[in-house]
């Protein structure tokens, strides 16, 4: 058992991505564990933009670290649940 699946990527509740996770929220959010997931949605937003053909895109921002920390960011709430 590795935690991992046949096409080598991390299964759900593996150790290593809970530290990782743990870490960038200790490091990058100073703890604040809902400012990451909400860094992490948006990030998964802009990135989804990027595949799409530039006429169907939403055009989100790429999310910046540093407009999370500390509360800063204008998203009240995530429609996102972790």
């Amino acid at each position: 058992m590795n935690d991992r699946d046949d096409k080598g990527r991390f299964t759900f509740n593996n150790k290593i991505s809970k530290l990782g996770f743990q870490g960038l929220v200790n490091k990058r959010f100073n703890g604040d564990g809902k400012a990451a997931k909400r860094w992490l949605a948006d990030l998964g937003m802009w990135a989804y933009d990027q595949a799409l053909p530039t006429w169907m895109r939403n055009f989100h921002e790429k999310p910046v670290i540093e407009d999370y920390q500390g509360g800063k960011h204008g998203h009240s709430d995530s429609r996102l649940q972790f």
